[in-house]
């Protein structure tokens, strides 16, 4: 059954005005979306997130005792001829040596790691609020210059009725060919200004995708009006949760928490560590196979100029 024309007409009309709503709606920017994509997707923030995640695997590496070492050798008697099994001192030998550092250097070294994870994690917190800030800003910003645009077309409305207007009255002879000239000016100049406002909208949108880590695409759309949030709080209060809340203030004495680590750190650095050392002799014949076991700690004669310009 085929439909009348004006059945039609109505259907294509009713489909044409839902598909202008859908676009309309997609076109609509919230801050809210953006300030979350941001966080989201920001290349500055991913990259802090990766520091974050590198320093916290260098945590347990601090604390790791060094890699214990294995070495083999052979032990001959004379220059002519192989003499293993033959002459007492021919021999293979096998040694494992393991350093320990210090009592409390491996602590201090993990506390130095875990400080600097800490710093980074207060500096990631930083970083977020000034995104958001900077987010804010420039939709701010994009708001205001749609905004400008709306009274810009308002004025240039006024100035085109006063232009048809005077054209009217110099048409009648009532009017001076001057007046027609200034309001065309008028409407120029407001059609120059609206269109510096675009290139803005232009520059605002590049910025605003570069900020939310968005690749270039279609127009972000208009943003909305803005909800009005009275600020309830006193200068002072404001004050005194900026300096309990802070991330750059506990970013700040994070690192000097880590600076202090290694202070005691380079005091622990006075102090020997001691290698311990297994060699097993392998002979052959009837010479008994022969061991032995050492100790060894380094003597830090050297302190004025390796340990002490560390304190300084």
């Amino acid at each position: 059954m085929w439909m009348s024309a004006k059945t039609l007409r109505i259907l294509i009309l009713a489909m044409t005005v839902l598909l202008l709503g859908n676009f309309s709606f997609a076109q609509e920017l919230k801050l809210s979306d953006l300030v979350d994509e941001a966080l989201k997707n920001n290349p500055d923030i991913l990259a802090s997130q990766a520091r974050i995640e590198a320093s916290k695997h260098r945590i347990p590496q601090s604390k790791s005792l060094p890699d214990p070492l294995l070495s083999f050798g052979y032990q001959n008697e004379g220059f002519k001829r192989y003499t293993y099994g033959e002459e007492p001192n021919s021999q293979w030998m096998f040694s494992a040596s393991q350093q320990f550092l210090f009592p409390g250097k491996r602590a201090l070294k993990g506390d130095m790691a875990a400080r600097d994870a800490e710093s980074l994690e207060a500096m990631h917190e930083l970083l977020k609020l000034r995104t958001t800030a900077r987010v804010k800003e420039l939709y701010y910003d994009l708001f205001l210059a749609y905004k400008n645009i709306d009274l810009l077309k308002n004025k240039r409305d006024l100035f085109v009725r006063i232009e048809d207007l005077a054209l009217s009255r110099y048409a009648t002879g009532k009017a001076m060919q001057q007046e027609v000239l200034m309001a065309q000016t008028e409407k120029y100049m407001l059609l120059e200004k609206e269109e510096m406002f675009k290139q803005k909208i232009r520059s605002q949108e590049a910025m605003l995708r570069a900020t939310i880590g968005r690749e270039k695409g279609l127009s972000l759309g208009r943003p909305i009006d803005p909800v009005f949030q009275p600020f309830i709080i006193t200068v002072d209060e404001a004050l005194q949760m900026a300096e309990n809340n802070s991330p750059e203030i506990k970013a700040r004495t994070k690192m000097v928490e880590v600076a202090d680590t290694k202070v005691l750190m380079a005091r622990k650095e006075y102090y020997p560590d001691l290698n311990i050392a297994a060699t097993y002799f392998n002979r052959s014949g009837d010479f008994l196979d022969m061991w032995s076991a050492t100790a060894t700690i380094n003597i830090p004669i050297y302190f004025k100029t390796n340990q002490e310009p560390a304190l300084m």
